[in-house]
């Protein structure tokens, strides 16, 4: 089976025994008009985030492997191609991708490269573009297209968002409850993003305690 919807921005997802494979053409411009050129799939390479995912392989079996990402997998390393600032600073989302692709490939936590982090650390206000692009789209009432709520609660997930800064070691789906007006589209959202048990009881529990507060919970802790 094929999935054509990312067909215009050049990736195809195939599915293949239970397993999704994207296809995708080159980034570079020149993607369309000569793909057989060994010099234009080491530029596109140079373009990509991270080692491991700027490697190539032809039909015949044969990796092109320009920054070393095939080692890099191998020894579980998450390594930007060329240089983190050059990367980092023409996509802020590559931090996040970073991080998501260290979870992935990682065998100890917190063992991060100490250069990257430094860089990472230095850039990581970019992110507040996205972060404001975000509750942009929240009070557009985009979140209704997401197929899980009519309208956003967006006060609630504003108080949410600034109670929770400095905070670390928060549940990722507090947040995504605050956008939500009663249980039944906490519900609602269960049966779509399949939470865990966890998720799923934090998430009620939230939605029908959220007005008790700076009331009757005296610290953020206790809420979420």
């Amino acid at each position: 089976m094929i999935n054509l919807k990312g067909e215009k921005h050049g990736t195809v997802t195939v599915h293949i025994s239970n397993k999704n494979f994207e296809i995708t053409t080159l980034r570079i411009k020149e993607r369309l008009e000569d793909a057989t050129d060994p010099s234009m799939w080491q530029t596109d390479a140079s373009k990509r985030d991270l080692t491991v995912n700027a490697m190539f392989l032809d039909f015949n079996g044969s990796l092109y492997d320009y920054f070393n990402g095939y080692n890099d997998l191998l020894e579980k390393r998450v390594v930007f191609v060329d240089d983190a600032f050059s990367r980092i600073t023409e996509d802020y989302l590559r931090i996040l991708r970073y991080f998501r692709f260290y979870g992935s490939l990682a065998e100890e936590p917190f063992k991060y490269d100490e250069s990257t982090l430094k860089i990472i650390k230095a850039y990581a206000a970019g992110l507040s573009v996205i972060s404001e692009l975000m509750l942009e789209m929240i009070e557009c009432d985009i979140p209704q297209y997401w197929g899980l709520i009519e309208k956003a609660n967006v006060d609630e997930f504003k108080r949410a968002c600034s109670a929770v800064k400095g905070k670390s070691n928060l549940n990722p789906i507090s947040l995504a409850v605050a956008l939500l007006n009663n249980v039944m589209e906490a519900i609602k959202m269960h049966e779509r993003l399949k939470l865990t048990s966890f998720e799923r009881d934090l998430s009620f529990f939230i939605i029908q305690e959220q007005d008790k507060v700076d009331k009757t919970y005296i610290g953020l802790n206790d809420y979420q």
